[in-house]
């Protein structure tokens, strides 16, 4: 029995990230290697940029539970449905996080609305996020509660519709952008609305990776 007056270890959160050397990658192994550490029980899984194919799908169809998926941008840009199909198998995502880039945003967002119920939290690091992108946001993900777009160049406009459509939002995290004044009338008092919007170092000007 353990001893209450011991500090008891912390229940840890189940998380792979792949970081191989390409010449050395193996989609056998590293399957294998996902499933033995974590017996199909990750919750948050990091993709490096250009993953073969193959391995994208051995780790659909071994992380059932996947609540957080990271994704580089290098991985949005296959001619394929690769992605998307890999988002629709991962039935109680959460979270998804795009780094570097929002290839393909609308895609993602239409497998997520229709096979992801839990949906709540977009990252979108170092991209431009245009009328079309803030659309598909309000239209396929409405509900969404947690939006970070840091460093990410978004047009004054577009950042209103977000506040405007998305009812639910408790977070808007749009530091560092560009494409809007921080000190804009509008946009805090939309803002005002929400639990948290953060907009520390954003400017109206031309974005810079």
């Amino acid at each position: 029995m353990a001893n209450p007056d011991l500090p008891q270890p912390k229940k840890l959160r189940q998380t792979v990230q792949f970081q191989p050397r390409w010449e050395d990658l193996n989609v056998d192994c590293l399957a294998k290697c996902v499933w033995k550490s974590c017996r199909g029980q990750a919750t948050f899984l990091r993709l490096p940029p250009l993953c073969q194919i193959a391995l994208l799908n051995r780790v659909a169809d071994v992380c059932h539970g996947l609540k957080g998926l990271s994704l580089h941008r290098c991985s949005l840009i296959y001619s394929s449905s690769i992605i998307p199909e890999l988002i629709g198998k991962c039935k109680h995502l959460e979270l998804l996080s795009l780094r570097g880039g929002s290839n393909n945003l609308k895609e993602l967002l239409l497998q997520i609305s229709i096979h992801c119920k839990n949906f709540c939290r977009l990252l979108v690091l170092n991209a431009v996020i245009g009328r079309e992108d803030a659309l598909a946001i309000v239209n396929l993900v409405p509900n969404i509660k947690y939006l970070s777009l840091r460093k990410s160049y978004i047009h004054r406009d577009n950042l209103v519709t977000l506040f405007r459509c998305c009812k639910e939002l408790m977070l808007l995290d749009a530091r560092d952008c560009s494409g809007f004044d921080g000190s804009d009338v509008e946009i805090l008092a939309l803002a005002s609305r929400i639990d948290k919007f953060s907009c520390e170092g954003s400017r109206n000007g031309d974005w810079k990776s």
